[in-house]
């Protein structure tokens, strides 16, 4: 069918087919069963050629797929600066939020794209948002142990002490996941050892927390 073969060839990154496709009469912000567009999955794929032609075709990147999912939001999986540029710079809305909550951020924060994380606070995403779990881009960051990302988000104003819905701290969280590097940063940059309370937390992760 026109539209999967237009989706799937937006993934190949086969711009020739994909002109092919838009010469005749299929729309170029159809969607597939899924919501899919060919946009949605060239962002994910990092494709900043097919991006910036599917834009100058008029995709719409407020499109989202089943999962609440923008091309933002998508593109920020992969973590691709030329596509995101691209995205925002169309008009992209940095604080759009997927069927979970899940903000283009904390999808850099989660991933460890720091150098994303970075353009993103620049374009003025919010440091301290939450998901539906109350998690922030640092509680993330901080449980898959990607350091330079927690200091880039330090840096621009992420609360240290900012905890989930069930009272887990970015600290209690580094400190479950064996990051000690990760709690060092976060104990030097203000962390209380007082809101370790994951309720994984070993002893020896209380005991870290108690000698710093």
């Amino acid at each position: 069918m026109p539209t999967e073969s237009l989706v799937q060839e937006a993934a190949t990154g086969n711009v020739k087919r994909v002109q092919q496709i838009l010469s005749g009469s299929v729309d170029v912000n159809v969607q597939d069963d899924y919501g899919t567009t060919a946009l949605i999955e060239a962002a994910f794929s990092g494709d900043g050629e097919m991006v910036r032609y599917l834009l100058s075709r008029g995709a719409d990147v407020h499109l989202r797929d089943a999962d609440g999912s923008t091309a933002l939001l998508r593109g920020s999986v992969r973590g691709d600066i030329e596509v995101i540029g691209l995205l925002l710079d169309a008009g992209s809305e940095i604080g759009a939020r997927d069927n979970h909550g899940l903000l283009p951020l904390i999808e850099a924060a989660y991933w460890g794209h720091a150098e994303l994380v970075t353009l993103l606070l620049s374009r003025g995403a919010d440091a301290n948002a939450q998901d539906d779990w109350g998690k922030t881009a640092l509680c993330w960051a901080a449980c898959q142990g990607h350091a330079d990302v927690v200091m880039r988000l330090l840096a621009h104003g992420a609360d240290v002490n900012k905890g989930d819905f069930d009272g887990n701290s970015p600290l209690s969280w580094a400190l479950f996941e064996h990051h000690r590097d990760v709690s060092d940063i976060l104990i030097a940059n203000g962390a209380y050892s007082e809101v370790c309370f994951h309720e994984y937390c070993t002893d020896h992760s209380h005991a870290v927390c108690a000698a710093s």
